[in-house]
């Protein structure tokens, strides 16, 4: 039978420190990569099991400060793609109204600092 266990993993200094609360013992890893092996050997060693009986899950811990920061980042990026998504809706709605009026593309592209070319897409999306 396989003994599950869930740990936890975070950096201090120069070292990833791997907490397995169930087992009351740490172990620790040089790089976030080596973590779920040695957590996994951690637990072995500890129960004196073969490493095939047992399935160690961890999660690592980002730290607050980085966590806030990146949810602060990825909603301004979202933020942002919707700005995005308006401003071109709002082109296309500035150059239908040029079309509208009877202005030609051409003429359209010089008023607005556009290639024709730029125009017609605008026109047709």
């Amino acid at each position: 039978m396989i003994r599950k266990l869930e740990a936890t993993a975070i950096r201090d200094g120069k070292w990833w420190f791997i907490q397995i609360p169930e087992l009351d013992t740490v172990g620790q890893a040089r790089r976030i990569s080596e973590i779920d092996d040695a957590a996994h050997e951690v637990a072995a060693l500890w129960l004196n099991v073969d490493p095939s009986e047992v399935e160690v899950s961890v999660t690592v811990l980002i730290p607050d400060d980085v966590k806030s920061l990146w949810s602060v980042a990825n909603e301004q990026e979202s933020t942002a793609r919707e700005a995005v998504k308006e401003a071109a809706r709002l082109r296309r709605e500035a150059v239908r109204m040029l079309a509208d009026r009877g202005i030609t593309q051409r003429d359209s592209a010089r008023l607005l600092g556009l290639s024709t070319q730029r125009v017609n897409q605008l026109t047709h999306s």
